[in-house]
């Protein structure tokens, strides 16, 4: 499976790092759980990436990472009809971040696909930094990135 990933050219040196997500946590999983957030799509990766950062990192150098899973890991994938109402909610409801949580332990998967709140055809795709197939994940292809200036246009100085 390919999935892609924008991130600071700032942590070029360890592109497959879930340390962020363990030590803040995010929508799909609880802080000290190691999840590395990816995109089904390249614009969507793009997006996500988008909606967390500020204008003052629009000229911030990123880079594109077009990352394989492997096959053999493990797949569960989460149907918006199976989640809480208010799952898309800022802050985000321990109830949504249970259901990583609890997938991240049981450790069956190393995939979780699950609904984009951003764009309701797109998915996310969660991997599992604790899970034994994680070591088989790669980058494919790294490649420099910076935002389209006219993405900033609509945006608050």
């Amino acid at each position: 499976m390919t999935v892609w990933r924008v991130i600071s050219a700032d942590f070029s040196s360890s592109p497959l790092s879930a340390e962020g997500a363990r030590r803040l946590g995010g929508r799909w999983n609880p802080p000290g759980v190691a999840v590395l957030y990816t995109a089904s799509t390249e614009a969507l990766a793009y997006l996500e990436r988008f909606v967390h950062v500020g204008p003052e990192l629009k000229d911030s150098p990123h880079l594109m990472l077009k990352i394989e899973v492997p096959e053999h890991g493990g797949i569960v994938s989460i149907e918006r009809k199976h989640l809480p109402t208010s799952w898309k909610a800022v802050p985000v409801p321990p109830a949504v971040q249970a259901i990583g949580g609890r997938w991240a332990s049981e450790g069956t998967a190393i995939t979780m696909i699950v609904p984009s709140v951003i764009s309701d055809s797109d998915r996310n795709i969660l991997l599992n930094a604790a899970h034994p197939e994680y070591r088989k994940v790669r980058v494919l292809r790294k490649r420099p990135f910076i935002y389209d200036p006219r993405m900033w246009k609509f945006t608050a100085t």
